[in-house]
């Protein structure tokens, strides 16, 4: 019998089975005889196509994966344009992706007459007792590596790798401005202040956002981190509290507090017959929430993410098979094999990590077309909804339900560009003792000039200019026609300078002018699940400086999730108190934001109205794209490379640009779908 496998690199092969042992079928996983060695593949059919090679084992007693699973992908892979493979195998926990790799040892033999170099290293190797073949290669070259082998000082032998799980969790080691005052690296410095923002981060995550292993070690070494190796603890046997809703007929998009959104995730897992799958876009927010979910839903729990152990891991993904669980993961879940899924949850649908790594899947779209095949009812949460959820409540897809239990004040303070606090906001909160300052980082920042004592405009469209200390470089995100390493104003010809704030500089003016009280805390970001009688957002003008057309949203949700974190009062310093979004809010009518952004974005068909695909071509593409593929599109020439943005609302535009992929092969650079 021979059985149709899919691969890691996105290829699908045949491969024959001895009929010995298990029988696999549709979503099991076999190791089998790859082009370069053994890898991991998934069974996607049977049938007598002319096999390439044998399946050498099939190393589970049940399927990895259900059908639903694979028609899932199927439709990831159309709506991205990408191979199935990739998609699947960057979905699965990386635990279950075995593959055989050459290593290299000494072989014993008597060290004579080698020069320096090669017993060098043979010490290496000997020292390690076994040591990567392209390792060795790289770190001594190739040719002395290739020499010892062949004089048969090195033997080389082929190895299944199971990857080690054993995840390192990174924190601050002491106080954030103990921390910085001790690093001057202005990446190392962001790295603090986003710990510090998070709690705590798992190498995998630090790794995706590009921290290197070296600075976590250098950082470790100096006593800034913290790194530990933590095992889940095991769940408590407590039966669950009966917290009942009844089960909607349709999804929900739940906001407001987090303690209030918990409860009613937790009460519609109860309320459902069957499994229920709730995924977080980062590990912090499912740490902080965990508890409650199993006072909630006792044993039902399984724990699907990198903090995880491998056996608790596969133990979990396999006891799902039985149903009648409740999985909480990051995006490594969302293939959990559940035969019985009645919920599937997206928890903080805000945060950046809703964007998978690597494939750039976002995971709302994946968890409806997951809720779409399995008929289960989807919910999509967060401190305040996006514009994207907000469009699915107003075409009737999904229920709107408001968790929130107060609604603060809020007050809008224009302040001047070098302000860090304004007299208004000293008047507001000189007798709070609970505060919450928000210092946002994110973004570029406007360029102001003090000698016109404006924030500077662009000659040909009149936006703001963005400036990019780090790259030099002053330009406009409107038009795109202006852009120059002159950091000078346009009008008046003076040097312009940023409108920014960092931590160090609120902590500094806040304690010369009110002190450091007990209940003052400083944040780049609102935490989602905290209170405080007052909030004051310092500067987060920097959001609208983003090359993006969800700018304004950004900031307007920001100014959400703060009014979230506030018993009594939101402060937000603003240089543009009369935009929509700060409008909106200061008037108490945050619905007319999104009515408002929702008719923007449908008159320029933008998402979640409509969808995008870039296509970068190496030459200029775009006569041939209005021609073929679609009229709405727009070229943008780029320093040695074209953008093509191309706007369609349906799968039609996407099978045309995966035919321009193929003619055009060689002129472009990639193609990405929804790359804003």
């Amino acid at each position: 019998m021979n059985f149709r496998v899919i691969l890691p690199g996105g290829r699908t092969g045949w491969f024959r089975w001895s009929g010995e042992g298990k029988e696999p079928d549709v979503g099991w996983r076999v190791l089998v005889q790859g082009r370069s060695g053994g890898v991991t593949g998934i069974v996607v059919g049977r049938g007598e196509g002319e096999p390439e090679g044998d399946i050498l084992a099939v190393p589970d007693e049940g399927p990895l994966v259900l059908p639903h699973h694979m028609d899932l992908v199927d439709d990831l892979s159309r709506d991205y344009l990408l191979p199935k493979g990739v998609v699947l195998f960057r979905l699965l926990p990386s635990v279950f992706d075995w593959y055989e790799e050459e290593f290299v040892r000494a072989s014993g033999k008597v060290l004579e007459g080698l020069d320096r170099k090669s017993r060098e290293v043979l010490g290496y190797v000997m020292s390690r007792k076994e040591v990567r073949a392209d390792t060795l290669k790289r770190r001594f070259g190739s040719s002395v590596v290739s020499f010892l082998i062949g004089k048969g000082f090195l033997v080389k032998e082929r190895k299944w790798v199971v990857p080690d799980l054993r995840v390192r969790l990174y924190t601050l080691n002491v106080p954030l401005q103990e921390a910085l005052k001790r690093v001057k690296d202005p990446r190392k410095r962001d790295l603090l202040l986003k710990l510090a923002e998070m709690g705590e981060m798992d190498e995998d995550t630090l790794r995706d956002l590009g921290v290197s292993k070296r600075t976590l070690t250098s950082l470790v070494k100096k006593g800034v981190l913290k790194e530990t190796i933590r095992e889940t603890e095991a769940p408590r046997r407590c039966g669950p509290q009966r917290i009942l809703a009844e089960v909607p007929e349709r999804g929900e998009v739940l906001w407001g507090d987090l303690d209030r959104v918990v409860e009613r995730v937790g009460s519609l897992c109860l309320s459902a017959e069957g499994s229920a799958l709730i995924l977080f876009p980062g590990s912090e927010l499912l740490g902080r929430t965990i508890h409650r979910f199993r006072e909630m839903l006792g044993d039902r729990i399984v724990e699907i993410h990198s903090a995880v152990g491998t056996r608790k891991m596969v133990e979990g993904w396999f006891s799902c098979l039985k149903g009648n669980r409740v999985v909480l993961g990051t995006f490594i879940a969302l293939l959990a094999p559940l035969p019985d899924l009645r919920v599937v949850v997206v928890m903080d649908e805000t945060s950046a990590g809703v964007r998978i790594p690597v494939i750039g899947v976002d995971l709302r779209r994946a968890v409806l077309i997951l809720a779409r095949r399995t008929g289960s009812i989807p919910v999509i949460t967060a401190p305040a909804p996006s514009v994207s959820s907000y469009y699915l409540t107003v075409q009737g897809k999904m229920a709107p339900r408001g968790m929130t239990s107060h609604t603060p004040e809020v007050r809008v303070f224009q302040k001047a560009p070098s302000d860090v606090l304004t007299g208004e906001t000293v008047s507001e909160i000189k007798d709070e003792e609970s505060v919450l300052f928000l210092v946002r980082k994110e973004g570029y920042s406007y360029a102001y000039c003090p000698r016109c004592e404006t924030v500077t405009r662009c000659p040909n469209c009149g936006t703001f200019l963005t400036l990019s200390l780090s790259k030099n470089l002053l330009y406009c995100t409107g038009c795109r026609k202006f852009r120059t390493a002159d950091l000078l104003c346009p009008d008046c010809g003076g040097e312009v300078g940023d409108t920014g704030l960092g931590v160090e500089r609120a902590v500094e003016v806040v304690e010369r002018t009110l002190g450091l009280k007990e209940g003052f805390r400083f944040s780049t970001h609102p935490p989602w699940g905290e209170t405080y009688g007052a909030v004051v957002v310092l500067s987060a003008d920097s959001i609208l400086s983003l090359p993006t057309f969800r700018a304004e949203e950004e900031f307007f949700l920001y100014l959400m999730k703060a009014c979230v974190c506030a018993e009594r009062k939101v402060i937000v310093q603003t240089s543009f108190p009369d935009i929509t979004p700060v409008r909106c809010l200061a008037d108490g009518k945050p619905e007319e934001f999104y009515r408002y952004e929702i008719e923007r974005r449908l008159s320029e068909k933008l998402p979640p109205c409509y969808r995008l695909v870039l296509v970068r071509s190496r030459r200029d593409l775009g006569g041939y794209i209005r021609k073929v593929v679609s009229q709405e599109v727009k070229t943008f020439v780029r320093e040695g490379y074209y953008d093509h943005l191309i706007r369609f609302s349906d799968r039609r535009t996407l099978l045309k640009v995966a035919d321009l992929k193929k003619r055009f092969g060689k002129d472009i650079i990639e193609v990405r779908v929804d790359p804003l």
